[in-house]
């Protein structure tokens, strides 16, 4: 949560959506995440890699990119504690 904008920091946090619990269904995952704005997506690959990011916009199905520059996406590289942080450069819209 370190590189989570600092705003954000001081929210409580809840499982929205999780894929032991609701199945494995985007349309599940769209419906629980209707009308959240900031989520953190936290997805672990069934060999063992984590990777994932984070949105301040309502998921939603498009055909085309949307959210602001503090959305982010991440991945654990060789099972490190610090994350590897891929944010938004401007090259596309």
């Amino acid at each position: 949560m370190e590189n989570v904008p600092s705003f954000y920091k001081l929210m409580d946090w809840t499982l929205l959506y999780s894929l032991n619990i609701d199945g494995c269904s985007i349309g599940t995952f769209l419906e629980k995440a209707k009308k959240c704005k900031n989520t953190v997506m936290v997805v672990q690959e069934n060999k063992g890699n984590t990777f994932g990011g984070f949105c301040n916009e309502e998921w939603m199905l498009s055909t085309k990119f949307y959210g602001t520059g503090e959305n982010f996406l991440y991945t654990f590289r060789d099972k490190a504690n610090v994350p590897e942080i891929y944010r938004w450069t401007g090259e596309n819209d």
